[in-house]
């Protein structure tokens, strides 16, 4: 400080002290450049794609273990499911299939769970009020025994109102509530549930008729079949899934100044 200037940059307090440019109110410290207001609201690209990427390759994956299970259940060989001592093994081929799907599947959760929560103080940051739900109901709301059928839909649907062009400029405060939500999002939760159901069910029937002494074939087929059903629906859920997440990803990054959705 000083009792005079010594540039055209030095600024004067109400004291009558003149400071210099780095030393006033607000102003980023040397080397650090001022924070972009964008940058906190915006998702990572980085991010975002690395979720697409995985959900669509848990679309062909399963696919391909789906088509395997089926291909399994038509040629069921009794003898060979008896001799065998594990689920892998009985299954062969499709059980390979089976176990990189699953694999899949559990890495594109992984990621949407990171996106959803990255999404969500991403939309938050609109500055909407009124909020029902919060960045950290989009990690646990997933792990919660019966409320993980739902939380998770509620999660991303409010971030897909928040960050909904037609709410208008920032802030949106309360007016996101009154936006609708994509249908691809009804469509994406529901095939998600669904087909984690049908796949759970159909595993545990054929891993259960293999620990059985007297093994149902019967039963063993059937329970192929609803696991090829299940990962037949994953396959589309996740690719709902990767469509929705593009889309709501779109709105955060660089918002559009329409949306028909």
């Amino acid at each position: 400080m000083s009792d005079r200037p010594h540039g055209e940059d030095w600024w004067q307090a109400p004291d009558g002290t003149w400071y210099p440019p780095e030393a006033q109110p607000g102003r980023p410290a040397a080397g650090h450049p001022a924070p972009d207001p964008d940058a906190a609201r915006s998702l990572s690209p980085g991010l975002v794609a690395a979720t697409q990427a995985t959900l669509i390759g848990a679309v062909g994956l399963s696919a391909v273990a789906a088509a395997a299970l089926a291909i399994e259940a038509g040629r069921f060989d009794a003898a060979a499911v008896r001799a065998a001592v594990d689920i892998t093994a009985a299954l062969g081929v499709a059980g390979t299939a089976l176990g990189v799907a699953l694999m899949s599947l559990i890495g594109s959760f992984v990621l949407m769970v990171t996106w959803a929560h990255q999404a969500y103080h991403a939309a938050a940051r609109r500055g909407a009020t009124g909020t029902t739900w919060s960045a950290g109901w989009a990690i646990a709301g997933w792990f919660l025994p019966l409320a993980n059928l739902v939380i998770p839909r509620l999660v991303v649907g409010e971030i897909d109102r928040m960050s909904h062009p037609g709410a208008g400029p920032e802030p949106v405060e309360h007016r996101w509530k009154t936006q609708p939500t994509l249908m691809l999002g009804h469509w994406w939760w529901a095939a998600t549930v669904v087909s984690m159901a049908l796949l759970g069910f159909g595993v545990g029937v054929v891993a259960e008729q293999l620990d059985s002494i007297a093994l149902d074939e019967n039963l063993y087929r059937a329970g192929l079949q609803v696991a090829a059903a299940g990962l037949g629906l994953a396959a589309g859920a996740a690719a709902a899934g990767a469509v929705l997440v593009g889309r709501i990803s779109l709105r955060l990054i660089r918002p559009p100044a329409t949306d028909s959705g």
